[in-house]
């Protein structure tokens, strides 16, 4: 029995990913309630910019914890589709027969049997003849 990868067992993310991202939200958030308390009740510009320096820093560190899992995600999902598309190409080096439903959309050569056979390829599991 092989062992799969973290990475490709329950989804695209792990435990540290969510975990990352629910820390820098939560310190984007509490950036931006604290530039928003700092700011507020200031009746001049320049005394709110300071407020509004703090609540932008929150809004960044949010969206880079964002960024960050999104970007894993999309990572394991790369991974995950390059496994899966050598096994689909290991899985049809077959031939099937040129009326095959499989067939329908590939471009299919209509050799002999011994041509393909040559060639390594064999039956697939659909046709079988």
């Amino acid at each position: 029995m092989t062992t799969r990868p973290a990475q490709t067992v329950g989804g695209p993310w792990r435990l540290g990913d969510a975990m990352s991202l629910l820390t820098l939200n939560a310190v984007g958030v509490a950036l931006l309630v604290t530039g928003w308390f700092m700011a507020g009740g200031r009746l001049l510009l320049h005394d709110q910019v300071p407020g509004a320096n703090v609540a932008i820093a929150g809004i960044i560190v949010a969206g880079v914890g964002n960024a960050v899992w999104l970007l894993s995600g999309r990572r394991a999902v790369g991974l995950r589709r390059n496994v899966v598309g050598a096994a689909v190409e290991e899985r049809y080096r077959s031939r099937p027969r040129p009326t095959a439903v499989v067939a329908a959309e590939r471009r299919v050569a209509a050799n002999k049997r011994e041509t393909h056979e040559a060639r390594g390829r064999t039956p697939c599991g659909v046709c079988r003849p």
